[in-house]
């Protein structure tokens, strides 16, 4: 579950608390970079895609809720050239985001 609200007097800000942002927030400080971290629960949604690539972790120590199994995707490779039409990420895959999206999109 996830909360969210409007908060502050003068200057107004949007934002979101619960479990799952923590966890989000842990998966990411977590892992490594050019890299995405899952919990087993998205890599269970997301095992069979053929877009999807994950290796398996060992139990990664999760603050404040302990061993996690996760899985994370392979580097991705970044492409330094500002005149490249891919212009800063090529990922040759549709992202995680991308997928999970479309498995809920469908009828």
């Amino acid at each position: 579950d996830v909360v969210s609200g409007i908060i502050g007097k003068s200057k107004f800000c949007f934002d979101i608390w619960g479990d799952a942002v923590n966890v989000a927030s842990r998966m990411e400080s977590s892992g490594e970079p050019k890299c995405t971290q899952i919990t087993i629960d998205i890599y269970n949604h997301l095992r069979d895609e053929d877009t999807c690539k994950f290796n398996p972790r060992a139990n990664v120590d999760i603050k404040g809720k302990g061993k996690f199994q996760t899985y994370i995707t392979p580097k991705y490779e970044y492409n330094n050239d500002p005149a490249s039409p891919e212009g800063r990420l090529h990922v040759e895959r549709p992202s995680i985001l991308e997928t999970l999206v479309s498995m809920y999109d469908e009828p």
